[in-house]
């Protein structure tokens, strides 16, 4: 049994996922601007996804100097500036709306959908015959300012 066959078989999918994004903030560089207050906010639009997973999995956690929050907005007009936006794939169909509200704040957006880094997201989550893995969109992620480590972009399926 291979490690990541026998991690999805411990952890349910809504959990390797929370784990995923959170990780994310790890191996990401956010403009020093976007950090200028002791936060870092992961907000979760649409339905609670995680199941409430994501805010005990961030309980005293940081990222760099950063206290992990996590905000759950219902509707886009309640987004506020965020680090990692999870977009839920309800959600999809405003993504016109979503990018504008973000503005130009770089809020790395990621959600679970199909070709949801052709849709204007960021990262997409997918499910593999042998476990997890991730998309990226590389030249939006970087237009937002968002410099991503060389191991994230190895480790993912890098889209142009």
């Amino acid at each position: 049994m291979s490690y990541s066959s026998a991690f999805s078989q411990t952890y349910k999918d809504h959990e390797i996922k929370a784990a995923f994004i959170i990780n994310f903030g790890k191996f990401i560089e956010w403009p020093a601007s976007s950090l200028a207050d002791n936060r870092f906010v992961i907000g979760i639009l649409g339905p609670d996804y995680f199941k409430g997973t994501m805010q005990i999995m961030v309980r005293n956690k940081r990222i760099g100097s950063k206290e992990v929050f996590v905000i759950n907005f219902i509707t886009t007009d309640e987004i506020q500036k965020c680090h990692i936006l999870f977009v839920h794939p309800d959600m999809i169909s405003q993504m016109d709306e979503i990018n504008k509200k973000v503005g130009k704040f770089p809020t790395l957006i990621v959600s679970n959908y199909n070709n949801f880094c052709v849709l204007g997201g960021m990262i997409n989550l997918i499910k593999k015959p042998n476990g997890y893995g991730f998309e990226i969109n590389k030249k939006l992620a970087e237009g937002k300012g968002l410099k991503l480590s060389s191991w994230l972009l190895r480790l993912a399926r890098v889209i142009e």
